[in-house]
């Protein structure tokens, strides 16, 4: 079981940790707050998607929910290389990429597959919902969304200890991540070693 069962469960902690039950009002715009910073800071293997576009013109939309790029593929797994847009326009052949705002450029029309870091979902949409990081890491939504807290109320004091718990908060999801994903990891030196 987890901390947090949902939206709900976080706001009475948060409301409990800054002692003042007159945010409850104000609590979706504190979380969205909290979750605007996990959309900049965070990139976790749960964030991580898949999505073909298809090029049409030499451009396609970015998918919903981008945040960072991983990598661009085409139709046989070969990856594109990424290049400014001014570099992409002289070479005029496959496999190069740009980002340009919230569009991708390539060369010719096709479908890719983009490997992305996509936007962790928001729990303010019901006061009943969950996501995979509420979940797994309860201590960070609490203390981010208790940070924001601390901020609109202007207990500076009470910001700067939470501030400093949530520092922690950040650097214990980020080693479970890593743990997650590199845990059995390999390395091989290439060429001739000694």
């Amino acid at each position: 079981m987890t901390a947090f069962a949902d939206f709900l469960d976080l706001q009475a902690a948060v409301v409990e940790m800054v002692k003042r039950p007159d945010i409850a009002d104000v609590m979706p715009r504190l979380v969205k707050l909290a979750e605007a910073d996990f959309n900049r800071i965070l990139r976790m293997a749960d964030q991580m998607q898949l999505e073909d576009v298809a090029i049409s013109g030499g451009v396609a939309e970015l998918p919903w929910g981008f945040q960072s790029l991983i990598g661009v593929y085409d139709a046989a797994g070969r990856e594109y290389i990424a290049q400014p847009p001014q570099a992409l326009r002289a070479i005029q052949s496959r496999g190069y990429f740009a980002i340009v705002g919230r569009n991708i450029h390539a060369s010719a029309d096709e479908t890719l597959t983009l490997q992305f870091y996509g936007a962790i979902s928001t729990i303010t949409d019901d006061p009943r919902a969950s996501n995979w990081l509420l979940q797994r890491h309860p201590g960070l939504y609490l203390y981010a969304t208790g940070l924001e807290a601390a901020k609109y109320i202007g207990n500076v004091d009470l910001a700067r200890d939470i501030g400093q718990v949530l520092r922690e908060e950040y650097a214990k999801a980020i080693g479970d991540d890593a743990s997650l994903r590199y845990s059995r990891a390999r390395v091989r030196a290439q060429g001739v070693t000694p």
